[in-house]
Parts: C-alpha cells; sequence; structure tokens
C-alpha cells in the first residue's frame, strides 16, 4: 500500500476531509518520512514505521503542527512497562500496525502536543504504560511521582486510537503484501513477541 492509499484510509477511519489529511501528510513527504516518488501503481509502498508516523500526525489540533508533533511523539520513551529500555512510541506502534495489534492493545492516548502517550495493554491491562520525553522521564523519577499517577490533571486535548483501528489498518497493509504489492511475511504475534520487535 502506497502513501496516498494509506492517507486515504486515515482520513476515512478520522472522519476528517481528505484534503486535511492531506495537509497534515504533506509535512511528513517534505521531510521524507514518507516514501515520495512515482505515481499511481509504480508509487513506493509504505512501511509500518511510515503507517506510525502517518497516524501520529492527526494527533496535532492544526495541520501545520502535524509534522512536529508527530516527530515529538514518535520520540516518546515508554517509563513503565515490559518494553525493553529505549522502546518509543512510533516503534511500538509500527509493530502493532504490522502484527494487527488488537488484541494486544485497548487504545493509545496521546496528549495533542504529543508530550505524553498512554498505552492501555490487554487482555486485562489496569496499568497503563507512559511513555514522555527524556526530560520528563528524569522529572517524575526525580520527584517519585507514580508513572500511573501522571497526566491525570489537566494536559489539554487527547487524540485516542482504539485497538481495534490499529487492527483495521494493519489487516489493510497486509491485504497489499498478499495482493504481491509488498513482500514479507505477516504472523499473529503475541505480546512478547511485539514488545521485543518495538
Amino acid at each position: 500500500m502506497n502513501a496516498k492509499q494509506f492517507q486515504s484510509l486515515l482520513a476515512r477511519m478520522a472522519g476528517i476531509p481528505e484534503s486535511e489529511a492531506d495537509q497534515r501528510m504533506r509535512v511528513l513527504r517534505q521531510a521524507e518520512i514518507v516514501p515520495t516518488g512515482a505515481r499511481g501503481r509504480n508509487a513506493p509502498d509504505i512501511e509500518p514505521i511510515h503507517a506510525a508516523f502517518m497516524i501520529l500526525s492527526l494527533i496535532s489540533r492544526r495541520a501545520v503542527d502535524a509534522g512536529a508533533v508527530a516527530h515529538r511523539a514518535a520520540n516518546l520513551q515508554m517509563l513503565n512497562g515490559p518494553i525493553k529500555e529505549g522502546a518509543t512510541l512510533g516503534a511500538l506502534l509500527a509493530a502493532l500496525v504490522l502484527h494487527h495489534g488488537d488484541a494486544l492493545i485497548r487504545r493509545v492516548t496521546v496528549s495533542e502536543d504529543g508530550s505524553a502517550a498512554w498505552v492501555l495493554p490487554e487482555p486485562g491491562g489496569a496499568t497503563e504504560w507512559l511513555f514522555v520525553e527524556p526530560q520528563a522521564a528524569r522529572e517524575i523519577a526525580q520527584s517519585g511521582t507514580n508513572p500511573a499517577d501522571y497526566g491525570q490533571s489537566y494536559m489539554g486535548r487527547r487524540f485516542v486510537l482504539g485497538g481495534g483501528s490499529i487492527a483495521q489498518m494493519g489487516l489493510k497493509l497486509s491485504k497489499a503484501v498478499e495482493s504481491g504489492w509488498h513482500d514479507g511475511p505477516r504472523i499473529n504475534p503475541t505480546l512478547a513477541q511485539i514488545l521485543q520487535s518495538a
């Protein structure tokens, strides 16, 4: 699946006009975060990390801020939870899209400025995994604040993406695989396998 096709899918799923989705993705194309080149059938395919950046471009309130906010959010690091040290929100989201992670993640919530994210795991996940910038992680560690309490006070608007939506995006990408647009097998991994690949 190429970037334009995935952009159309995101616009439909988010309920936004195609023109707004295009404005948000334009910044990613200009920064070469998503593949550009030929058009139509010869357009380059996207990889899961490109899909993650494209999803994260939807979180900013204004389309003009989409690239900076997506980059900020993609580089948030996990503070608590089972992921190996240094794992980022962008890498986890890419792994979830790749492996159709609806049975693994109930929801992903990101602050509209991209400064923090919360991931609620399945099954029966009671504790949200917190992703923050390195400076915030240091402040939380120094203050002794429980990561589960971070962001309970007002942090502005939040973008919420359900596990089912992540799975739909992954399934659309895997259909592109089955039709020969993209190489590579898709598997149905356990949560531990996804976390190891993140």
